[in-house]
C-alpha cells in the first residue's frame, strides 16, 4: 500500500478493546481500499514522556508507517505546551495536536476523509483539510446521561458532510433535532462480525449443564438491573452467564443480582474468546432500560452477535431490534413477559431458525454496512 494517496483518519473516542469494537472493525474494512489512521487526539506526548519515557521513537515510527501507506497506524501526537494538568492548556493541546496531523498529512498529499464515531471527536471533524467528512452515528448522543454532548453534536451534524445512522429508529430521533441534514444522511445496517460468532468453537470450562442464558457487554447503566434480577428468579431453571466489565455506578445493584443462585458472572472476556461463549449458550439476552432515549433509540451490536452464533435474542423493547424476525428476536415487557418469551424460544428453536438467525446477522456485517455508506456518499 505505499503508493496509496488516500487515508481515513478515525477520532479515538474510546480506547481501542473496548467490548463494541466497532472502530477495530471499520478500520479494518476501509483499510482494504486506503490506509487507515487512527488519531488517539485526546492524548499527547509530553515532553518528560519523550526524554525520560521513551516515546520519540514510538513517535517517529508512527510518523515513518503513515509516510510508507501501512495499513492501519496509530497516531498520539506530540504536547506542545507543557503543565497539562491545567484543563485550558490540554484542550489546547489537543487542537495543536489536530495541527500537527494535519501539516503531515498535507506534506504528504494525502486525500483525507475523517470517519468520526461521536460527539466527543468534534475537535477534528472539519479541521484536517480533509475532501470529505462522515459522522457514523452509532448511538443516541445528548440525552439526560449525556447532555454535555449535545452541542458538540450540533456543531458536528453542521460541519460533515455526510451523516449515517444505524437504524431507521435513530435516524427518525435525530432528525426531528437536525432536519437540516435529511439530504446529507443515509440509514445502514449496525454492524457485526457474522464470520468469527458462526464458527464453532469448544464448549467454555465455565459452563455447566441446562439451559444456559448468556448476557454479554459493558455493564453500566443501561442494564436494567431490577428487570434482571427478577427474571432471574422467575426462571430458576435457566443458568444466566453474565460477561463484561462493571461500571461503579451500578457496581452495588450488579452485586446484589449476582446473589441470585443462577447467576453467574464470568468477568470481563477478550472479544475473541466470546464467540464460544454465545455459540454454546441456548439463548441470548438484553435486558435494557429503556427508561433512557440512549436504550430506545439504539441499535445492539449484541443482538446480531447473538444472532451469527445460531441462538435467539429476547430483548426489552428496543426501537432499533423491532424489525427483526420475531421468531428469532423477542422483544418483551415485564419479567413475566421475558420470562414467557425464553421458555418459548428455547422450546421451540430448531436448525432451520438457527440458520436464520445466522443469515440474518450476515446481512449486518462490516463490510455490508462501510460499503453500504461508501455508495451511498459516492467515497
Amino acid at each position: 500500500m505505499s503508493q496509496l494517496r488516500s487515508c481515513a483518519v478515525i477520532p479515538l473516542h474510546l480506547p481501542l478493546g473496548y467490548p463494541c469494537d466497532y472502530i477495530e472493525q471499520t478500520a479494518r474494512v476501509l483499510s482494504r481500499s486506503r490506509q487507515v489512521i487512527l488519531f488517539d487526539f485526546r492524548t499527547s506526548y509530553g515532553w518528560k514522556m519523550l526524554v525520560t519515557g521513551n516515546k520519540l521513537p514510538v513517535f517517529i515510527r508512527s510518523v515513518r508507517a503513515i509516510a510508507r501507506g501501512r495499513d492501519i497506524v496509530g497516531f498520539t501526537p506530540l504536547a506542545v505546551l507543557p503543565f497539562q494538568q491545567l484543563g485550558w492548556i490540554r484542550n489546547l493541546n489537543t487542537l495543536l495536536g489536530v495541527v500537527e496531523l494535519r501539516l503531515l498529512l498535507a506534506f504528504l498529499r494525502r486525500q483525507v476523509i475523517t470517519w468520526s464515531f461521536s460527539p466527543v471527536a468534534e475537535p477534528v471533524a472539519g479541521r484536517l483539510g480533509e475532501h470529505d467528512s462522515i459522522y457514523d452515528c452509532v448511538d443516541y448522543y445528548g440525552d439526560a446521561r449525556t447532555p454535555g454532548l449535545r452541542a458538540p453534536e450540533a456543531r458536528m451534524m453542521r460541519r460533515v458532510r455526510h451523516v449515517a445512522f444505524n437504524s431507521a429508529a435513530l435516524a427518525r430521533a435525530k432528525l426531528r433535532t437536525y432536519p437540516f441534514i435529511r439530504g446529507k444522511s443515509t440509514v445502514t445496517v449496525c454492524g457485526c462480525d457474522a464470520g468469527a460468532f458462526g464458527k464453532k468453537s469448544p464448549l467454555p470450562r465455565e459452563y455447566g449443564k441446562g439451559k444456559k442464558a448468556v448476557l454479554t457487554g459493558h455493564f453500566d447503566y443501561r442494564l436494567d438491573t431490577v428487570l434482571l434480577d427478577r427474571i432471574m428468579k422467575d426462571c430458576p431453571e435457566i443458568r444466566f452467564y453474565l460477561i463484561g466489565p462493571v461500571s461503579p455506578d451500578i457496581m452495588k445493584a450488579f452485586a446484589a443480582v449476582l446473589k441470585n443462585r443462577n447467576a453467574c458472572y464470568l468477568g470481563a472476556k477478550r472479544k475473541a474468546a466470546m464467540p464460544a461463549y454465545m455459540r454454546h449458550a441456548d439463548i441470548g439476552l438484553i435486558p435494557y432500560d429503556i427508561r433512557y432515549a440512549s436504550v430506545r433509540f439504539a441499535n445492539p451490536m449484541k443482538a446480531y452477535e447473538y444472532l451469527a452464533s445460531g441462538i435467539p435474542v429476547v430483548s426489552t423493547r428496543i426501537r432499533g431490534l423491532s424489525g427483526l424476525p420475531g421468531d428469532i428476536v423477542s422483544l418483551a415487557r415485564g419479567a413475566k413477559e421475558f420470562g414467557n418469551a425464553m421458555r418459548d424460544m428455547t422450546g421451540t428453536w430448531s436448525d432451520g431458525k438457527a440458520r436464520k438467525a445466522q443469515e440474518t446477522a450476515a446481512v449486518h456485517s462490516w463490510e455490508n454496512k462501510v460499503g453500504h455508506i461508501m455508495n451511498a456518499f459516492h467515497l
